[in-house]
């Protein structure tokens, strides 16, 4: 019964996937050295927390982050479509999530990407307020466009070498 306890924990930690796969080709985008007119969230969440989530702007995957991890970035004045992914397996297609976005001159937006759990842990993004995305910025690492998180949360250059997954990072 512990073992399959254990088997239970780690297929909940791993959530979109628990096997590594090549490391998407990620993109830099505009970033500023304080917040920029775009912040994309990844949520506190336990389930699919060992996994990087990977955040879009206009189909380029621009970061890897993991829980408790944000980039932030400007865009251009403009429509453009945010957008996030995650895998559920090392041979099935990648699960996207997508919005189109209104971006307006000196005004910020604030997205959070989380693990849809009655959807086999589909990714979401959702917009969210400048009040909430403040607070959970305040708990949280920025990792910068360009880079994914390595297992330490710090921001490495994105290559085949670099983690797809850290268990470590499966902790509540």
């Amino acid at each position: 019964m512990r073992k399959l306890f254990l088997i239970f924990l780690a297929l909940l930690a791993a959530g979109c996937n628990s096997m590594p796969r090549s490391v998407p080709k990620v993109t830099a985008v505009n970033e500023p050295s304080g917040l920029g007119n775009t912040t994309i969230l990844r949520n506190y969440n336990y389930f699919g927390s060992a996994l990087h989530y990977w955040p879009k702007v206009d189909g380029n995957v621009i970061s890897g982050i993991f829980k408790n991890q944000y980039v932030s970035f400007n865009l251009t004045v403009g429509n453009h479509k945010l957008g996030v992914g995650c895998c559920i397996g090392p041979m099935a297609p990648w699960m996207d999530d997508q919005i189109e976005i209104t971006v307006a001159e000196g005004k910020r937006r604030y997205f959070l990407v989380s693990p849809m759990i009655l959807r086999s842990a589909f990714p979401e993004i959702e917009e969210i307020s400048e009040e909430e995305a403040i607070t959970r910025i305040a708990q949280s690492e920025r990792i910068k466009t360009g880079f994914i998180s390595d297992c330490d949360g710090k921001p490495v250059e994105a290559t085949d070498n670099a983690p797809w997954y850290c268990l470590g990072m499966a902790r509540p």
